[in-house]
Order: C-alpha cells, then structure tokens, then sequence
C-alpha cells in the first residue's frame, strides 16, 4: 500500500508559526544595536527572512536574468524604502502593503510560471514597504551609511542563500515542499490581514 504525504501540512506549521511572531525586532529590545545585530537581522527577524525566502526562490525559479535582475532590484528597492522610511512618519499601511506582498509571494510560489524580465518589477513594492518598516523604526534612526551597509550585507546574504534553495529546489519533491509552503504562506498573510 502506498502511503501519500501532502507537503502541505509542514508548510502550514512553518509558516504559522513564523508569522505569529512576526516582530522583527524584539531581539534587540532593550539594548544599543551593534553592526552586527544589524548584519544578522535578515537572518533573525521572521517576517524580514520569509520575504527574502519567498524572493530568492520565486527570483530562482525565473531563471538566471530574471532571477538576478530580481536580486538587485530587491535591494536596491530596500535601500530606497530604508532611507524614506527614516525621513517620513511610520504608517499601519505599510503593515497592510508588506502582509498583501507576503500574500502575493505566496501565491507566486505556488503557482511558479516564468513570467520574465518584466516580472521582475514585482519585488520592488515588497522591498520599498521592507526597507520603510526598518527606517522607521527606532534602532535605525540613528543609522549610519555602516549600519545601513550592514543591514544590506545581511540582506544579499540571505538572498544568495535562498536563490541556492530556489536552484535546488526548481523541480522534484522538494518543489512540491516549497509550493505547500508558499500556499501556507498566502493563507496565513491572509489570515493576518483579516485578524487585525
């Protein structure tokens, strides 16, 4: 007898799990901020790392330019949205915009089409609405070009890291596991929205 597994079910855990603590700054709270919080935090804040999971597996799954081009643009647009959020007055629709985005990625790695060069455009409004959330918070009003460069550095790590995970996991089983956890992702971002 053949047992089936549904990929869905451990996506469904990963993800409520990490979006329930979606507070990507509590683990510096109550202390100064070094440069080295700041390189590790894409590592270390839950809603910061799966968008920069979601991004580097969707940018892998459209191929060498597409998926570069979605690097580069991904961090750029993140520099961008740091520095604008640092000069403007914090929003709950940045919130908003940044948990629609995690609904959009989602549903991206479910459905994974190459959609080309011009889908690459899709990771900026993420990146812009990221960026804002770190700018306006406190540990980066002070921020330095270091401190910035830090958060950057930290970023194209993990970014390279998940791109790996997009190219090992662009056919097979292991394709099947991320398109569970993408759906989880979009069903849980969505859960989110309508329970606050």
């Amino acid at each position: 007898m053949r047992t089936i597994t549904t990929p869905w079910k451990p996506g469904i855990a990963f993800t409520a799990i990490t979006i329930s603590g979606a507070q990507a700054h509590t683990e510096v709270a109550g202390r100064s901020v070094g440069w080295s919080d700041l390189l590790i935090h894409p590592f270390t804040g839950s809603e910061h790392l799966i968008l920069v999971l979601a991004i580097g597996i969707w940018a892998a799954w459209q191929g060498q330019r597409a998926g570069h081009w979605s690097l580069a643009l991904f961090v750029g647009a993140t520099a961008m949205g740091t520095v604008l959020g640092a000069i403007t007055s914090p929003s709950a629709a940045i919130e908003t915009g940044l948990t629609l985005s995690l609904v959009l990625l989602g549903v991206m790695l479910v459905r994974p089409t190459r959609l080309g060069l011009p889908a690459t455009l899709l990771v900026i409004p993420p990146a812009l609405l990221q960026g804002q959330i770190h700018g306006s918070h406190q540990m980066y009003q002070s921020l330095s070009l270091s401190g910035l460069g830090a958060v950057l550095l930290g970023t194209v790590a993990a970014l390279t890291l998940s791109f790996g995970v997009g190219v090992v996991t662009r056919e097979g089983r292991m394709r099947t596991l991320i398109r569970g956890c993408g759906a989880a992702l979009a069903l849980a971002s969505g859960w989110a929205l309508f329970a606050t």
